[in-house]
């Protein structure tokens, strides 16, 4: 007789959903850590994405089977590792990154709208957070295992309960009892443990689990004391094994699996008791029923999917479909499909609810609060049934902080004025979103640039100020205008460089191959490139950045590892084979280059940054350096010209934000009637400034001489031979030279070294100035990159980078006062790669994005706060490479395009135009385009700039001849919105209509008194009756 009681899961069988119900169009991540890598609540799914930082939301159910929508929420700078829903409100998501930091987010019930900023923020960790889970019973509990140490937070407070004694090595798992009480952790060191973290941080059991410290899983069955782990044997065999925590000292049953190599995934179902384990990398899905009673793993069945595994996770029993007896829905994540298996069990009536298989589950509300049970409270959740019929229909909604508020409709009068503030057309819809961002503003007192009517400060008094373009939409145009079959492009430029660059003319974009290949593609040339290898640039070196000349078309400089700079020309038709001579290169950078910027005004003019922490400009005419600006103590991270030319400002990862007046230097000071060397001393840092004193003469210092100092100290030898009764005796225990000797304490940097000088000439105060900043102020706090862009026709620098928490943010500062820190702030998200800023100066709109990300926000800067006016973003389905924007003369003005865009895919350039809706499109917005810049013509030669000239482009008007400005447009005469009185004088009775309505039914059967036509037929004859 068998022993083993008949399951009634013998039959259970797994059914992959029809591939109409897949979850199509996704990019899963492969990131190495021990999380599921894909998570799902009652109405929501979570997975990881191939983006650091970023994850896929989709809602679970589709709805009118329709497609569903993937939307991705920025949540960290680095790669999440680990995430979990709250097994009470299914919007609350907590995730871990590497950034050493948990975020808990609200999310919306559609997986749109997503938020761009986190509810809470947990840590640092001090370390990668591993995994993490949110407690069974009690609401706002959450535990996360980083490094060697287990954390149990109070979300709502934002700060630890306790701290976990430390383990031996990583924790891999942490799994909480199903009644709350106790805690359970697998690690790398091989070892269970089980805490009760209430009473004591230290283990109160811990055994020799699995021998092989590759991943391993702990899970509670239940509120019982067994516990079920999942890992690998000494031979690298993956194995399951049951134990008692009553008598922990050996498991009560352990069955190996098989040998691969995939760490194994158990998704445990308290329920029903079934056990289903998933590999990662793996195509075969094993059922066990788990009877600690007996004890024993029975097999229920075995499945083998039609993908890879990159993670899988159970669906709610609140969320499965009982009426047709499905006990399981398992969520398997692919390379590019979510797709949904559901075990049933097979009965020969679905029409009613089976109890024998559907037991009262846990229900949707916790059953204390996390004071509650950090006090004692051991509470249970109360049961619910699943039967349809008496299921509960009411929900939850943590009190850790609120649902996102529903806009309030505005009032009629808000409503009336804002239908005639714009000419929008409210019937065309925008997929596109608006996200929500967060503002606060440094300066109290931020100043009034601009006047306001009264009539718009009393509207935006009702409806708060907006920007005309935030009906904007971002359209892909179509695929006719594409370059698709790119192949081997290369996506490891430095975060420094925007990927790709653009004319009017032609792209260009790196290729992943040696000596550093450019691809140069025709913009008047779309479609797809052949399949055999396109002709490129040999640069010779790998490719730090690149930019096209705005004056010549044709002009492409490139800057290497090997700091040089080369400049390249393309024939006038295009490349037709491979160039490999450079028609110039730039040499005296020390290190490696990371910025490229051309003069936006004159000609030949370019500045490039180095490592070597100098911006160096360059005369392109001349084919040598001009001017030499330091001062920076760290890597720079950018470097922008003012509208004007005049002014150079950086950024660098030191957190200060730079400006320069480059050409001051070019008027050298006067030491008794002679000039100093053209440009001062080079080798100058943190602009040193040598002033002499009365008394003798002395020219003192300390440093490292060589590389480039040894060309200062020949400058400075020729400076001190120019001055009359100078004495140069060298300093004892300083290192000199037969002319001079050397003492400072303004460090310099030079090829080999740091030093600095100072020094005095009889008796006459003397001075050196370097090529110091004009000011400088403070700038991004994270070090992890940043861009600036002047804006507002240079009276504000507008600085993209990071906070201390990785948190992209914008920063407003007066360019004349960047000591007194921005005027305003601006929180965008959490994304890893840094938000690349693009200003067009004509509609003071700034356009950011980030290379990896699938957005573009868009905003109106205005000079006076709030200072940013929000637009609608332009989404895309997949991460974009790059994204460069044209010039404004390729925008469609009949379209009413005011930008135009290419964006860098994959193996294809899509572009992009951003359009306003408006109604009266035959008409010139003169509105929307005012006189434009001729920037593609300089304004002045590179010799007249270095002299100290300054020039403006000329501007000319984007109206077409056959097109009517708007505001000359005739005004459309205002419907009536009463009835005349005459109309209601001449309205009828009911009696005068009614009896119309008989007069005209009447006419239409004709005159009653007409005979009918049977009267006019003959009848029978009488003999014909016989």
């Amino acid at each position: 007789m068998n022993r083993f009681k008949a399951s009634r899961f013998r039959h259970a069988a797994a059914k992959p959903a029809r591939k109409e119900a897949w979850i199509k169009d996704i990019r899963a991540g492969s990131a190495t850590s021990c999380g599921n890598h894909i998570k799902s609540s009652c109405c929501l799914i979570a997975f990881n994405t191939d983006s650091a930082g970023v994850l896929g939301i989709v809602p679970l159910e589709s709805q009118d089977r329709g497609k569903r929508a993937v939307s991705q929420l920025c949540c960290h700078s680095d790669v999440v590792t680990d995430f979990d829903f709250s097994p009470f409100d299914a919007l609350l998501l907590a995730t871990g990154s590497a950034d050493e930091t948990v975020k808990v987010w609200r999310l919306s019930e559609s997986g749109q709208d997503l938020p761009s900023c986190p509810g809470m923020t947990l840590g640092p960790a001090g370390c990668q957070v591993e995994t993490l889970q949110f407690h069974p019973t009690a609401d706002g509990i959450l535990v996360n295992g980083a490094g060697r140490t287990a954390k149990v937070w109070d979300v709502a407070q934002q700060k630890p309960l306790t701290a976990l004694e430390p383990h031996g090595d990583l924790i891999q798992s942490v799994a909480w009892k199903q009644d709350g009480a106790l805690l359970g952790t697998s690690s790398k060191d091989k070892k269970l443990r089980i805490f009760d973290p209430r009473t004591k941080p230290a283990a109160a059991q811990s055994i020799q689990g699995h021998a092989n410290n590759k991943d391993s899983r702990l899970l509670w069955m239940n509120a019982s004391d067994y516990v079920l782990s999942v890992g690998f044997s000494q031979m690298r065999e993956r194995e399951v094994k049951l134990w008692d925590t009553r008598r922990f000292s050996s498991s009560l049953v352990s069955i190996t699996l098989d040998t691969s190599p995939g760490a194994a995934i158990p998704l445990w179902d308290p329920d029903t008791g079934l056990l289903v384990v998933a590999g990662k990398g793996e195509n075969l899905l094993y059922c066990f029923e788990v009877c600690p009673s007996l004890p024993a793993l029975m097999p229920v069945t075995q499945y083998l999917t039609e993908g890879k595994a990159k993670g899988a996770t159970l669906v709610p029993k609140r969320a499965l479909d009982v009426m047709s007896c499905e006990v399981l829905r398992v969520l398997q994540l692919t390379d590019s499909f979510i797709i949904p298996i559901s075990y049933t069990v097979p009965r020969k009536s679905l029409q009613e609810f089976h109890e024998d298989l559907f037991p009262d589950s846990t229900g949707p509300v916790p059953a204390v609060s996390a004071q509650g049970w950090w006090a004692g409270d051991n509470k249970q959740v109360e049961k619910m049934s699943l039967n349809p019929a008496h299921r509960p229909r009411e929900t939850f909604t943590s009190c850790l902080f609120p649902p996102a508020r529903r806009e309030e409709p505005a009032p009629p009068a808000a409503q009336h004025l804002a239908a005639r503030s714009g000419d929008v057309d409210r019937s065309e819809g925008s997929s596109l979103s608006s996200p929500p961002s967060s503002m606060s503003s440094p300066s109290s007192s931020a100043p009034s640039l601009s006047t306001t009517s009264p009539s718009q400060k009393s509207l935006q008094s009702i409806l708060g100020p907006s920007s005309k373009f935030r009906h904007a939409l971002g359209t892909l145009l179509p695929r006719g205008t594409h370059i698709t079959n790119l192949k081997g492009l290369n996506l490891t430029t430095p975060g420094e460089s925007d990927g790709i660059c653009a004319n009017r003319l032609r792209v260009a974009v790196p290729l992943l191959s040696a000596g550093g290949q450019i691809a140069v593609l025709e913009l008047s040339k779309p479609g797809r490139l052949p399949d055999t290898s396109v002709p490129t640039i040999e640069n010779g070196t790998p490719v730090a950045d690149f930019c096209w000349d705005p004056f010549d078309l044709q002009r492409l400089a490139v800057a290497g590892d090997d700091a040089k700079i080369r400049l390249w020309r393309i024939p006038p038709g295009g490349l037709q084979e491979m160039l490999l001579e450079p028609e110039a290169v730039l040499r005296g950078h020390t290190e490696k280059i990371y910025s490229l910027k051309f003069h936006p005004l004159a000609a030949d003019i370019l500045a490039s940054s180095s490592y070597d922490m100098s911006v160096r400009i360059w005369d392109l005419q001349a084919g040598r350096e001009k001017l030499c600006l330091r001062g920076h103590r760290d890597q720079i991270l950018s470097l922008a010209w003012s509208p004007d030319g005049r002014k150079l400002a950086t950024v660098s990862k030191d957190g200060r934000v730079r400006v320069y007046v480059p050409r001051q230097s070019l008027e050298p000071e006067q030491v008794r009637g002679r000039s100093l060397p053209p440009g001062g001393w080079r080798g100058g840092h943190d602009g040193a400034r040598a002033v002499g004193g009365p008394g003798g003469s002395s020219l003192r210092g300390t440093g490292v001489p060589g590389g480039v100092f040894g060309q200062q100290q020949r400058e400075w030898a020729t400076m001190c031979s120019a001055l009359p009764s100078q004495s140069c005796a060298p300093t004892p225990g300083s290192q000199s030279c037969p002319e001079f000797a050397l003492r400072s304490p303004f460090p310099f940097v030079t090829g080999q070294g740091r030093g600095s000088c100072t020094g005095s000439v009889g008796g006459i105060g003397w001075g050196v100035t370097g090529l110091s900043p004009q000011q400088e102020g403070p700038g991004p706090e994270g070090g992890r990159g940043a861009r600036l862009v002047w804006v507002c026709g240079g009276r504000y620098l507008l600085v993209s980078g990071f906070d201390s928490r990785s948190e992209r943010q914008l920063y407003l500062s007066d360019a004349a006062s960047l000591a007194a820190g921005p005027l305003a702030v601006l929180s965008i998200d959490t994304a890893p790669s840094t938000l690349i800023p693009f200003y067009d100066p004509d509609t003071s709109v700034v356009f950011l994005t980030g290379k990896g990300d699938t957005r573009v926000f868009v905003y109106e800067v205005v000079p006076e706060a709030p200072f940013f006016l929000e637009c609608n973003s332009f989404t895309s389905s997949d991460p974009h490479k790059g994204f460069v924007f044209l010039p404004k003369t390729e925008c469609d003005v009949r379209e009413v395009d005011f930008a135009r865009a290419l964006r860098l895919r994959q193996n294809s350039i899509e572009p992009v135009a951003f359009r306003v809706p408006r109604v009266k499109k035959d008409y010139f917005q003169d509105d929307i385009y005012p006189a434009t810049a001729v920037c593609w013509e300089p304004a002045l030669p590179a010799a007249a700039w270095c002299a100290g000239t300054d020039g403006q482009h000329r501007t000319i008007s984007l109206q077409p001849r056959d097109m009517t400005p708007v505001s000359a447009a005739p005004q459309d005469v205002p419907s009536r919105k009463y009835v005349p009185a005459s109309v209601y004088l001449e309205e009828k009775s009911d009696e005068q209509k009614k009896e119309e309505l008989l007069s005209a039914m009447v006419a239409k059967l004709g005159n009653r008194d007409d005979p009918l036509p049977q009267e006019s037929f003959e009848g029978v004859d009488e003999a014909e009756w016989d």
